[in-house]
């Protein structure tokens, strides 16, 4: 059976369907139905749904070009937050279990645009409305959230705005109002004050729980230590970095294609807040997988592959058995 980055091709879209079916369940709007209704409607060209295709994806390649293709991460990036909320929650009994499932490949990883998009204000609204309704309004609360508001901006003419929208919610939410109409305080607001607002409410309603999320991830940074480089003796720019370069590219090169190989550059292999100049190993870096980065160590005995926390990479020096005596059938 195909897998992307591990994940089994019946595991990956099950936790498609089964985030689709939680999204659904607690609506944040139609913006994030049009994305799902997108991923199941059937192309009349060829018969088949975006979902279908990741389904019925034959290999490796062909399965991530499928999943490239659909849509599905470009979801999930816009409302990871939202799928955190359900995890840290665990939103009928199965948040935390659903957004842990898409972490395995990675669902909503990547770069985006600063744009912002209808599907951003709905999600920012909806979880504004969530976190409001976690807040009790107590006098005490009224001040933590004007410190936590204060630490989010230096205009105090958003802060004031941002503030009274925070109350007003607060409010609303005590009175029993709708998701709309707490909802449309938060839509009144320009783009600074509704990130003061969400901010401020996330970090009161939630206190912190964020942190508790550590999902296990696909892809990780791994390097090629390169000893002149972290030493000194040779900078980034360096002409020999060009060779040990094109070595990596080369055992990378059969997973680009399956959606295995995020970046390559010359750089800091580890954290760069443990940084020490002339003993943190540098090196060419690259973005990848686990079986990508053993294919790295692999194709380059002769020099020492690291992961992004130091550990090394050990090639597989294991050679293929000789046939055994006898007949061979």
């Amino acid at each position: 059976m195909p897998s992307y980055r591990g994940v089994s091709q019946s595991d990956l879209v099950t936790s498609i369907t089964d985030a689709f079916e939680l999204l659904e369940a607690h609506s944040t709007g139609p913006e994030c139905q049009k994305l799902i209704d997108a991923m199941r409607e059937v192309d009349p060209a060829t018969g088949v749904s975006k979902l279908g295709a990741i389904q019925n994806a034959k290999d490796d390649k062909e399965l991530a070009a499928a999943l490239g293709a659909s849509g599905a991460n470009w979801l999930f990036i816009c409302t990871n937050e939202v799928m955190q909320y359900h995890a840290l929650n665990n939103t009928d009994g199965k948040g935390y279990d659903v957004a842990e499932r898409l972490s395995k490949w990675g669902a909503g990883s990547g770069a985006r645009v600063m744009a912002y998009y209808p599907i951003d204000a709905e999600c920012d609204s909806w979880l504004a409305v969530q976190y409001a309704r976690r807040v009790e309004p107590t006098e005490e609360n009224i001040e933590k959230i004007a410190g936590l508001a204060g630490a989010l901006t230096q205009n105090a003419t958003s802060l004031g705005i941002a503030f009274d929208a925070m109350v007003q919610m607060i409010q609303l939410n005590a009175k029993g109002a709708s998701d709309d109409d707490m909802r449309q305080i938060f839509l009144g607001l320009d783009l600074h004050e509704r990130h003061i607002t969400r901010g401020a409410l996330s970090a009161l309603s939630m206190d912190g729980a964020e942190a508790d999320l550590d999902f296990e991830q696909p892809m990780g940074m791994f390097g090629v230590v390169i000893d002149d480089l972290t030493t000194g003796k040779a900078n980034w720019g360096d002409p020999s970095m060009k060779a040990v370069r094109d070595r990596v590219e080369q055992a990378l090169g059969p997973f680009y294609e399956t959606d295995e190989v995020n970046m390559t550059g010359v750089g800091i292999i580890v954290r760069a807040e443990n940084f020490v100049k002339g003993v943190t190993p540098q090196g060419i870096v690259f973005g990848a997988s686990k079986r990508a980065a053993q294919a790295v160590a692999d194709a380059m005995p002769d020099m020492k592959v690291l992961d992004g926390e130091g550990h090394a990479i050990a090639p597989n020096t294991l050679k293929p058995l000789p046939p055994k005596p006898g007949f061979n059938l």
